[in-house]
């Protein structure tokens, strides 16, 4: 698997390619669970949906042109933006052990994690797909609300 290195690409954001430039990938990022969802989150889950078929339609526009389209759906993930809620002083640790309990594998994600999805992508490794959304959330989706 190739490394993959990020490419400011004007206006319109950033696009992974591989380090070596031999292929070209689109990798939209939306929120997990694009499926299902909670009381009061029609507007986010509506966003979600539109990046799932932006992502579909452009896989359709641009595949002639050998650009693959695919994203990447993360779930719960301790990221520098909301260190608060990880913080065990301020609860004594529960919504962390909550978290850790109800994903299948018992641990919340990483942004390590998406990351390696999204090198993977971008990578030549997975020439044939284009079109997906991949849930990295550690299981979660599949256990359901």
């Amino acid at each position: 698997m190739g490394a993959a290195s990020f490419t400011a690409r004007g206006p319109d954001g950033v696009r992974l390619v591989s380090e070596d430039e031999t292929c070209a990938e689109g990798t939209a990022v939306g929120g997990a669970r694009p499926q299902s969802g909670d009381v009061g989150t029609k507007v986010h889950l509506k966003a979600e949906g539109g990046i799932v078929a932006l992502t579909r339609q452009a896989a359709l526009d641009y595949g002639a042109h050998k650009i693959r389209v695919n994203c990447i759906c993360p779930g719960v993930v301790r990221t520098p933006m909301n260190p608060e809620m990880w913080e065990p002083s301020r609860d004594g640790g529960e919504v962390l052990r909550q978290w850790n309990e109800q994903t299948p594998n018992r641990r919340v994600g990483e942004a390590e994690d998406i990351a390696a999805m999204a090198l993977y992508l971008a990578s030549a490794e997975p020439s044939w797909t284009t079109g997906q959304y991949f849930l990295v959330d550690g299981g979660l989706a599949i256990k359901g609300p």
